[in-house]
């Protein structure tokens, strides 16, 4: 009996609580802990474009979101990420957390990452954002047509930046258990951005 009392009062927290993520909870249930949608490591102190704030121009942000989930375990559980731009005065590299992309539950994926301190007269030559999916389930072995939208920002404002297969981008990069670092080029957007 005291077991149910027990489970009860910690359902009843959890249900108040408005934690989403029953993987989550009882930690910490906020969007950028949660399993279901985990910002890169500086998301509190990077500008979101749009909110008002006008030095966002130099911000290379993205939120990646499944658009087409063909069975109920396709999503994509990505362990970290890294954006690696080359430009003509050195390489920028900055690393962040994973997500859980997937249909429902608002589980997007987000990065951002400041270029301020790549010089204005440098020239960007590749923007490699590397997804590092976790090797037992960052990808059903039989999703072949999941489909993800990548939109980032441009002077405030959110749009489209590229699409991202299962069939074309993961696995037809030769992603399997043993290579779960999957390249997608970002050098236009990075170009737009900078």
């Amino acid at each position: 009996m005291k077991y149910f009392v027990r489970a009860s009062v910690l359902l009843s927290i959890l249900l108040l609580s408005g934690c989403s993520d029953a993987l989550c909870w009882p930690f910490d249930c906020s969007s950028s802990a949660s399993s279901s949608g985990v910002v890169d490591e500086d998301s509190n102190d990077d500008p979101i474009p749009g909110d008002g704030d006008t030095t966002s121009s130099k911000v290379f942000k993205l939120e990646l979101k499944q658009t087409y989930m063909p069975c109920s375990s396709c999503g994509w559980l990505i362990d970290s990420v890294q954006l690696v731009i080359k430009h003509s005065r050195g390489t920028f590299v900055k690393s962040g957390k994973g997500f859980l992309v997937k249909v429902g539950g608002n589980r997007n994926g987000h990065f951002s990452a400041d270029l301020s301190s790549i010089p204005p007269s440098a020239k960007i030559e590749s923007a490699i954002f590397y997804l590092r999916f976790n090797k037992h389930e960052g990808i059903a072995n039989s999703d072949n047509s999941s489909r993800v939208a990548v939109s980032g920002w441009l002077d405030g404002k959110k749009v489209p930046v590229k699409n991202i297969t299962a069939k074309n981008d993961i696995k037809g990069k030769g992603y399997n258990k043993g290579n779960n670092n999957v390249p997608i080029d970002f050098t236009a957007y990075a170009k737009k951005v900078h």
